[in-house]
C-alpha cells in the first residue's frame, strides 16, 4: 500500500485486529523492535541498516522488504503501545503535497529506487501497471495543490537514474542472497497490500496509537 499511495492518510488497523503475534507488512520506522539477528542479517555491504543514500522517506519499507526477502516476519507485539507525532521533523506536514519541493523530489526518488532497487523482477513486473497510475495520480493530486510537485516528480525521476550504478549493485547483493522465491514474497506482498486496503478503506478509522512491531524468523 504505502508503494502505490505514499502519504496519502495511513490509518491505524482497527483493534479488532490488533492482536498478538498478527503478521503485518511493517510496524513504520518510528514504531519497531527489531532483533540484532535480523539487522545483521540484511545489513548492506557498506555497513548500512538503513540505506543511507535514501537520506529520509521510505527507508524503512526498503529495510522491511529485504527483511521478508530474507525470510524474516514481522509480527504485532500487542502489549506495547507507541505515541508518534506525525512528520514532525518535516514542520508536521503529513500529506506529500504540504511537504516542500525537495523533500517531494526525494519521497518520488526514493518510491523508485525501492521498485527497481529491492524487488525480484517477477514481484516488480506485477506491480509497473498500477505503480505507474499511482504515480501519475499522486503527481497530478500533488500538482493540484502545489505546482512544484511536478517538477519534483520529474527531478526525482532522473535523480533515481542517475543512481542506477548503485541500484543495480545493491539489487543483485539483495537478490543473491535471498531466501524467499520470487513466486512466494509476490504473494506474500499482494496478500498484505490486500489487507492494507481493506483496513484502510472497509474498516477506516481515525488515527490510533500504533503497535510496533517484532521481527521473528520465518517458519
Amino acid at each position: 500500500g504505502q508503494l502505490l499511495l505514499p502519504n496519502i492518510g495511513m490509518r491505524s488497523y482497527p483493534s479488532s485486529m490488533l492482536r498478538p503475534g498478527r503478521p503485518v507488512f511493517s510496524s513504520g520506522g518510528p514504531c519497531i523492535l527489531i532483533a540484532r539477528e535480523a539487522l545483521e542479517d540484511i545489513r548492506l555491504p557498506n555497513g548500512d541498516y538503513f540505506d543511507s543514500r535514501f537520506w529520509c522517506l521510505a527507508e524503512d519499507i526498503d529495510l522491511w522488504l529485504r527483511l521478508m526477502l530474507r525470510g524474516w516476519n514481522v509480527v504485532l507485539a500487542g502489549g506495547c503501545r507507541c505515541w508518534h507525532r506525525n512528520s514532525v521533523s518535516f514542520g508536521g506536514t503529513r500529506r506529500l503535497w504540504n511537504k516542500s519541493p525537495a523533500l517531494q523530489r526525494v519521497a518520488f526518488r526514493n518510491k523508485y529506487l525501492v521498485v527497481s532497487g529491492t524487488l525480484p523482477l517477477l514481484t516488480a513486473a506485477s506491480f509497473f501497471p498500477f505503480f505507474c497510475l499511482s504515480d501519475l495520480a499522486i503527481t497530478a493530486l500533488s500538482s493540484c495543490h502545489d505546482r512544484k510537485a511536478f517538477t519534483a516528480s520529474t527531478l526525482a525521476k532522473w535523480d533515481a537514474l542517475r543512481m542506477t550504478s548503485h541500484v543495480w549493485k545493491k539489487r543483485r547483493w539483495i537478490l543473491g542472497r535471498r531466501r524467499v522465491s520470487a513466486w512466494a514474497f509476490t504473494w506474500r506482498l499482494w496478500k498484505d497490500i490486500g489487507s492494507w486496503f481493506a483496513c484502510e478503506f472497509l474498516h477506516r478509522r481515525g488515527p490510533q496509537p500504533h503497535a510496533p512491531g517484532s521481527v521473528v524468523p520465518g517458519d
